[in-house]
């Protein structure tokens, strides 16, 4: 996972945008880079770029908030989308980079 996945999947999220505002393209945009990342997190053990899956993390949490996913204020540094976060499958990879930055200690592998 390197700085190229993620400036593709931004450039993929804006085409889609862009192109009558076709969300279910967007969507599966951001479905694809948490999928990405959640490879990513599970084969990389200590060698784990933190720096960017909190980059991806907190994209992905943004672009969930402009499309009015999740309640609540999010504060500058949170990584998530809102104080009410739904228990969808594409939470788990925000969920592991907060567990990771939380707990350092955790990553064993």
């Amino acid at each position: 996972m390197c700085d190229r996945s993620l400036e593709k999947a931004q450039a993929d999220f804006r085409v889609a945008l862009c192109d009558s505002f076709n969300t279910p393209v967007a969507l599966d945009v951001l479905r694809d880079i948490v999928s990405r990342v959640n490879v990513y997190i599970n084969s990389s053990g200590k060698a784990l770029n933190l720096e960017v899956v909190t980059r991806v993390a907190r994209w992905v949490g943004d672009m969930l908030r402009m499309f009015g996913l999740g309640e609540g204020p999010c504060m500058e540094a949170e990584i998530g989308w809102g104080q009410d976060r739904s228990s969808s499958l594409d939470n788990v990879a925000v969920s592991r980079a907060r567990t990771y930055l939380r707990h350092p200690g955790l990553r064993t592998r």
